[in-house]
């Protein structure tokens, strides 16, 4: 089997144009797709591609599997796909099973005013975790309540205009907010749900959670009540990352967001990321993302 080449969408209007539906796009940081109205158009197999922003699809059929990174999730009925930024996803549909209605959200933190950023999203909703599972099992009643919303959404989205997005924003939030409430920990049973996805998961808030982020893995396993070795084995199995890696793509995002985001100096950044000096705190950065901190900040819409 010939390797496929990994496509890059870092915008809505990039993934729009891959499904074939760049003529739909309305806006350039939100997109909704109902999939039952466009079955002669969106390709039933896509992918491996890497996507520049969130998505949040509800399926009610059987319809294929979706591989995210290195694992592969067979979509059941009723489910919730989610997808965050740099994350590598291929699907794989089938063609004479599309019953029922499915609806993927496509969305820029931008979008609503209470988020500015990839690690604001990270923050206010940990199902978007960086290594999370992407797919859920949803009940039938709980699958109808996020329905509920997706379809608000497409109906306003239809007609779009500068009233009705902020209608279209409010009925976003509340589906976020809402999704929060659902996927909560130890509510409702993931297509991976184990006890090293649940200590991954809690490792991950721990992160977010704490101020100076560029702590040693014992700080985290010590706060979580377990050693170092299971919290490395733990991470090692969810993701295939090592938890020095999770610490240091947290540690990026902080960075990026405050460089873009605050007034605050380089060296304010550095030690509140955790980092002793600011030497090091470049030195990071540049190796990261092939730019000095100064040089990020001063790059517009970066």
């Amino acid at each position: 089997m010939n390797q496929q080449e990994l496509s890059y969408y870092p915008h809505i209007k990039d993934y729009l144009k891959a499904s074939k539906l760049a003529d739909k796009q309305k806006h350039p940081n939100f997109h909704i797709i109902n999939f039952q109205e466009h079955i002669d158009i969106i390709p039933f197999n896509m992918g491996p591609y890497k996507i520049g922003m969130f998505m949040l699809t509800l399926s009610n059929n059987d319809d294929g599997n979706l591989s995210v990174s290195e694992t592969t999730y067979q979509l059941n009925e009723e489910s919730l796909s989610i997808n965050t930024p740099g994350q590598i996803i291929s699907y794989n549909g089938i063609e004479d099973k599309h019953e029922g209605t499915d609806y993927m959200i496509l969305f820029d933190p931008q979008f609503l005013s209470f988020l500015n950023n990839n690690y604001d999203v990270y923050k206010a909703f940990p199902f978007f975790n960086i290594n999370s599972c992407p797919v859920y099992s949803l009940e039938t009643e709980d699958a109808e309540t996020l329905r509920f919303f997706f379809k608000k959404i497409y109906d306003e989205f239809k007609n779009v205009n500068e009233d009705n997005i902020e209608i279209i924003r409010s009925y976003l939030t509340i589906l976020l907010f809402e999704s929060k409430k659902l996927l909560r920990p130890n509510y409702i049973k993931t297509h991976s749900n184990d006890r090293f996805e649940e200590i991954t998961n809690s490792f991950e808030q721990l992160i977010k959670q704490t101020e100076n982020k560029r702590n040693p893995i014992n700080y985290y396993a010590d706060l979580l009540n377990i050693s170092t070795v299971y919290l490395s084995e733990c991470v090692k199995k969810s993701t295939g990352k090592t938890a020095k890696q999770i610490i240091k793509e947290y540690c990026l995002l902080e960075a990026k967001a405050l460089l873009s985001q605050s007034n605050q100096t380089i060296l304010s950044i550095a030690y509140q990321i955790g980092f002793e000096d600011q030497s090091n705190f470049i030195k990071f950065f540049k190796k990261e993302t092939g730019l000095t901190p100064g040089q990020f900040r001063s790059k517009p819409n970066f």
